[in-house]
């Protein structure tokens, strides 16, 4: 992969930035849609947002498996990566997948930004708890109470979910 510029290292940081209000107000607003629906989907990686640093690493990994996409392929994929505000994590998680199991002609912007996007975990109140026992045939011993701040009862997800994804006790 060619040397980034600074221009370039700017413009991820600057994306980076704008990135964070956003998901802070997402963050705020899921004690209210909880209570409102009883079921809220939220993404289990957590930790900080991919640093520019954490971006160009990514790219650089993509353009060695990915050797004949160009660099304006590679330049906007660094920018949606920080637009879109991944974490590190989540960053990881996507081009591993990518990298993985990718099996088409022509690689794209959406097959790896799609990857991080696709693993979702529900938060269930009580009784969205129990609708999905009697929908999908599972039991409540399936399930395991965590904390979300700013909700008053505890939500409910699936063990397996919590164990997979290392949920934490509280959110």
């Amino acid at each position: 992969m060619k040397e980034t510029t600074k221009d370039q290292q700017g413009l991820v940081k600057q994306s980076l930035t704008s990135v964070a209000l956003h998901r802070q107000s997402q963050e705020a607003l899921l004690p209210q849609r909880l209570q409102a629906d009883g079921c809220v989907e939220i993404t289990p990686f957590r930790g900080d947002k991919a640093s520019p640093t954490d971006i160009l690493f990514a790219i650089n990994k993509l353009s060695t498996a990915f050797p004949a996409r160009n660099q304006s392929f590679w330049e906007l994929l660094s920018l949606r990566i920080a637009e879109r505000g991944m974490t590190t994590e989540e960053l990881e998680y996507a081009v591993n997948e990518t990298i993985d199991n990718f099996n088409y002609q022509t690689l794209t912007i959406a097959d790896i930004m799609k990857q991080g996007v696709k693993l979702k975990v529900k938060l269930l109140s009580y009784s969205a708890m129990l609708a999905e026992c009697d929908k999908n045939g599972t039991t409540t011993k399936d399930y395991c109470t965590i904390k979300v701040r700013g909700v008053e009862k505890p939500c409910w997800l699936l063990k397996t979910d919590k164990a997979i994804h290392h949920i934490p006790d509280e959110l």
